[in-house]
């Protein structure tokens, strides 16, 4: 479920703050107005190390078409030069199949990867090369770094990630501020910058059209609101909208919490 997957990461984002800080943060994700889908993102930072986790599931109808799960985290350091991290691991389930995957970093480079099951050779995606990795990082490594710059109420610039099928540039431009007005999906309401994100595709992406790799849909863009949601907090993702084939997707930020616990990689999430 590449889209839930790209989502997740993108929600999961805090500016770094001066001290030791760890937060937990809820999130409900709506496709053409029925609730698809929720997650949890846990993040610290200590000093120069972070740690995030991420955990997701598919609702409702959408359950019982997909049955989507993902169980995902990552441990680096950062530092002047950005974030560098030293370990990702991520397990997922999409209709019925698992995977896991593991992509391996030293020197603030990739080194390698693998993914379990290894995947059947597929002449319409060609694989990611080493080469092609140059310059990129996990998908929340690469976010956190980008996003860390938005603590002044200004968008980033560009992500560089791969997740171990796909390489990716996740590119930004600055639209402005505008009043979030209040609703009962989420728990913000008020000032928020916007940032518009489009993806750029590098390798490793299917050539043939599926239900879930629409021609249509590959250039659309997400907007996303950030903000402060609550006090103490440095600007986060409140909201997240895109239109897509399937619907409009409308992400909410239904919680903060403080939390003492080290993100760490939990199960699959179940019932």
């Amino acid at each position: 479920m590449h889209r839930f997957a790209v989502v997740p990461c993108l929600l999961s984002l805090l500016a770094a703050p001066s001290a030791v800080q760890a937060d937990r943060l809820r999130y409900d994700i709506y496709v053409g107005g029925v609730h698809a889908a929720e997650l949890t993102v846990n993040m610290a930072l200590d000093g120069s190390k972070y740690a995030m986790s991420i955990e997701g599931r598919t609702r409702g109808m959408t359950e019982w078409l997909l049955g989507w799960r993902i169980s995902s985290m990552v441990e680096g350091e950062r530092g002047e030069s950005g974030v560098s991290p030293s370990y990702q691991r991520s397990l997922s389930r999409f209709r019925g199949t698992e995977r896991s995957v593991d992509i391996r970093f030293g020197d603030g480079k990739i080194l390698g990867w693998s993914v379990t099951p290894p995947e059947e050779p597929d002449p319409d995606r060609v694989p990611v090369t080493l080469a092609e990795t140059t310059g990129a990082v996990d998908m929340m490594s690469g976010l956190l770094g980008a996003l860390l710059d938005s603590a002044d109420g200004r968008c980033p610039e560009r992500a560089r990630v791969f997740d171990g099928r796909r390489r990716t540039d996740l590119m930004f431009l600055d639209m402005g501020t505008v009043r979030l007005k209040p609703t009962t999906y989420g728990i913000y309401q008020g000032d928020a910058f916007r940032c518009l994100m489009t993806v750029e595709r590098i390798a490793g992406y299917l050539k043939r059209e599926t239900e879930w790799n629409r021609a249509e849909d590959r250039g659309r863009p997400a907007t996303i609101f950030m903000q402060q949601a609550a006090p103490g907090l440095p600007p986060i993702p409140v909201r997240v909208e895109s239109d897509l084939t399937l619907g409009q997707v409308v992400v909410h930020l239904t919680g903060v919490d403080e939390t003492d616990v080290w993100p760490r990689l939990g199960p699959l999430p179940t019932d």
